[in-house]
C-alpha cells in the first residue's frame, strides 16, 4: 500500500527492481519467507509469470514435505490469486481467495483471513459486483474496528471509497476518502492523508460543493495531478473559467507533456474540453488504485 500512495503522489518514478535472492531450502521457515519475499516483490514489478513460477516451485517443495502447515498452504492460495488477479483471471483468483479465507479461519489465523476477505471484495468490484464488493468487505471493516486497527481501518475505508466511486455513489465514496483522511492522519501516515484528502475534494466538487472542494485541495501541500484536477473541478463548478483551465492544463501536463496548446484562454469551452480529457485518465487512477489495493501475503 505505501508504494501505491508513493507512486500516485509522484515520489515513486518507477518500480524499483531488486536483485531476487537465491533461496535455500535447508531451513523450511527461512526457505518460506525468502520465497514469498521474492513473490512479492515480483508481483510488484509487474513480473507475473516469474511470480508464478516462484509460487509453483515453492508448492512444488511444500507438498514433497508432506508439511500439514495450514497457514502455508493458505499463503500458496492468497498468492496464488493475486497474480491471477493482475494477469486478469478474475474467476480464478475470487476461488483461490476464498480457499485462502477457508485455511485462514480453520487456523484461526484471523488477521490474514481479514487481509484475504479484503483482496476477495476487491476482485468482486472488479467483476463490477459493487453492492457484493462493499458486503464482503464490510466484515473486515468491522473486525478492524473492534479491534483499533487504525492503519488498516484507513486502507479498508479507502478502498471501499473507491468502490463506491466506480459504482457511482459519490456522496458514500466521500464519507469514506474523509473518514480514512482523518484516519490517515491520526496515524501519522502523512502521504496518505494527502492522497484520500484529494480524493475527498474530488468527491466533494463532484456533488456541487466547490467551495469545500476548493479549500481542501488548495490547502494540500502534494503537487500532483489529482490535486490540480480537484481545483481545476471546484473552479470550473464556480464560473471560473480561466482559473479551471489553468488547473486543467497543470493537471494534465503532470501526464501528458503535449496537452493541446491550440486551446487558448479566450476560448469558452476551454476549461470543459481539458475537463472531457482528464475524466478518463481519473478513472484510471482510481482504477489503478484498486488493483493495487491487492496484498500478497
Amino acid at each position: 500500500m505505501k508504494r501505491l500512495f508513493l507512486l500516485l503522489v509522484g515520489l515513486l518514478i518507477a518500480p524499483v527492481v531488486i536483485a531476487e535472492p537465491v533461496c535455500q531450502n535447508n531451513d523450511s521457515a527461512s526457505y518460506e519467507k525468502c520465497m514469498m519475499d521474492s513473490i512479492a516483490n515480483q508481483l510488484l514489478n509487474s513480473r507475473y509469470n516469474y511470480a508464478m513460477d516462484l509460487l509453483n516451485t515453492y508448492e512444488d517443495w511444500y507438498r514433497s514435505q508432506k508439511k500439514t502447515d495450514i497457514k502455508s498452504l493458505g499463503r500458496i492460495y492468497s498468492n496464488g490469486a493475486a497474480i491471477k488477479y493482475m494477469k486478469g483471471d478474475y474467476e480464478s483468483a475470487l476461488n483461490d481467495y476464498e480457499g485462502a479465507i477457508n485455511l485462514y479461519r480453520s487456523a484461526y489465523d484471523i488477521e490474514r483471513a481479514m487481509e484475504a476477505v479484503v483482496n476477495k471484495g476487491v476482485v468482486i468490484a472488479s467483476m463490477n459486483r459493487y453492492d457484493e464488493a462493499i458486503k464482503v468487505i464490510k466484515e473486515a471493516e468491522e473486525y478492524y474496528r473492534k479491534n483499533n486497527r487504525i492503519i488498516d481501518l484507513s486502507d479498508v475505508l479507502f478502498t471501499e471509497g473507491i468502490i463506491y466511486f466506480f459504482d457511482n455513489k459519490i456522496s458514500d465514496a466521500l464519507s469514506r476518502f474523509s473518514e480514512s483522511s482523518n484516519l490517515y492522519l491520526k496515524a501519522n501516515l502523512k502521504i496518505r492523508y494527502l492522497l484520500a484528502q484529494v480524493l475527498q475534494g474530488i468527491m466533494k466538487a463532484k456533488l456541487g460543493e466547490y467551495k469545500e472542494a476548493a479549500y481542501l485541495c488548495q490547502e494540500n501541500i502534494l503537487s500532483s495531478s489529482l490535486k490540480y484536477y480537484c481545483i481545476a473541478l471546484a473552479n470550473d463548478g464556480m464560473g471560473n473559467q480561466k482559473e479551471a483551465k489553468m488547473y486543467f492544463e497543470k493537471a494534465l501536463s503532470r501526464i501528458d507533456t503535449k496537452v493541446n496548446q491550440t486551446l487558448i484562454n479566450s476560448d469558452e469551452k476551454a476549461a470543459q474540453a481539458l475537463s472531457e480529457k482528464y475524466a478518463p485518465i481519473f478513472t484510471d487512477y482510481m482504477l489503478f488504485m484498486l488493483k493495487n489495493s491487492i496484498k500478497s501475503m
